[in-house]
């Protein structure tokens, strides 16, 4: 806890960084809007390099695992918040827990945001019990949170109250200062002035990111121009070998530039040097580091499994043939693109998010006695 806190008025339940991530990051973005309506966060993953939060009531799960459910069902109760905002990648931990968790939050407006992005395929791959549970579950919040019209539509093979749904992309701009410590602004500089043309693209070390593809662009695009890339990786492994043969490019050259676990600004900081942004994931809900590079005038081009933030460049799938194409035509109306991203007005979901921390009916209309004023910021 650091800094004077206002009286909580809501309280996010999920996580921050370290460990460093999408929904770390939103959560924490969220957090530092919500300061000045008073705003706790319980966070559900220990860590000694915690993101600051001053002005937020901050509070870290104990290390050891066995009092954790315990310590979080206490901190959700023993809270005055009016709204509880539970944050988790997929449902799956929500069979177990949720229960628990909509009885400690007893009194308190519910809301839930899932994450993760194929959440259909997810949900039909469990067993009977598990569906039921999962819909039982889902149904019992009282408002949810659908990062896409996938996420929606999913709401709405369940059956779900169409009224407590309410939809808003997972990218909430930052408030911090994008200016890299010293040390990474020399190497920054130094990757930015050794490319004729700086490729960005990042993710977990799993191959579901197919950062495979990213490097097999760089080298085609290699043919035509002094082109380089910078892969940033962060969160656990897929395998310590996948891992290490991603880090260690020492056969390409010197024109594959790793980078691992950056700070929020450090990583900001480096894709607005960048020329494009690549994104052939296979499972994103939306992909916050697609509208960071937008928000900043570089073009992003990236699969369309999800809904993508406006403006970006979309293609199939795992189909690398696609990406390389529409690479290649950006590269050649490089200039434009940049000043078309740059007339834009970019959105940014926290006002959407936050009306579901009013008092809101059946019908999605907002009753004036307990709605929080979100809307000026």
């Amino acid at each position: 806890m650091t800094g004077p806190e206002l009286q909580e008025r809501v309280l996010l339940v999920g996580g921050i960084p370290h460990p460093i991530g999408g929904v770390t990051n939103h959560v924490w973005r969220l957090a530092m809007k919500l300061r000045p309506y008073g705003c706790g966060v319980v966070d559900r993953f220990p860590s000694d390099a915690k993101y600051e939060l001053p002005g937020v009531n901050f509070r870290t799960s104990p290390k050891s695992l066995g009092p954790r459910l315990g310590w979080l069902l206490g901190q959700v109760a023993a809270s005055r918040a009016h709204a509880v905002h539970f944050h988790f990648s997929t449902a799956d931990r929500l069979t177990l827990m949720g229960p628990f968790l909509l009885r400690a939050a007893k009194g308190k407006r519910t809301i839930l945001t899932l994450h993760a992005g194929d959440l259909a395929s997810r949900y039909a791959a469990a067993g009977s019990w598990r569906r039921r549970s999962i819909r039982t579950v889902l149904g019992s919040f009282d408002a949810l949170i659908a990062l896409s019209d996938q996420h929606a539509a999913f709401y709405r093979e369940l059956g779900l109250d169409e009224g407590a749904v309410i939809q808003a992309s997972s990218y909430i701009a930052p408030a911090e200062d994008i200016a890299p410590g010293a040390p990474m602004r020399s190497r920054f500089d130094s990757v930015r002035k050794s490319a004729e043309l700086l490729i960005v693209a990042s993710g977990y070390p799993s191959r579901a990111y197919r950062h495979e593809h990213a490097i097999r662009l760089v080298k085609s695009l290699r043919k035509e121009h002094d082109a380089h890339l910078a892969l940033c990786l962060y969160g656990p492994a897929e395998s310590p070998e996948y891992r290490a043969g991603l880090v260690d490019r020492k056969e390409d050259g010197g024109y594959i530039h790793t980078f691992t676990d950056l700070e929020s600004r450090d990583f900001l900081a480096l894709l607005s040097l960048a020329d494009i942004y690549v994104r052939p994931f296979i499972d994103d809900s939306c992909g916050l580091a697609v509208c960071e590079a937008i928000s900043m005038a570089v073009p992003a081009i990236a699969t369309d499994c999800c809904n993508r933030y406006p403006g970006t460049v979309v293609y199939p799938t795992d189909q690398y043939d696609a990406l390389e194409m529409k690479t290649r035509q950006t590269i050649e109306r490089l200039a434009t693109a940049k000043q078309e991203l740059k007339q834009m007005i970019h959105q940014d979901s926290f006002a959407q998010i936050t009306k579901a921390y009013g008092d809101i009916d059946i019908a999605g209309t907002v009753k004036s006695s307990d709605r929080l004023d979100f809307d000026h910021v």
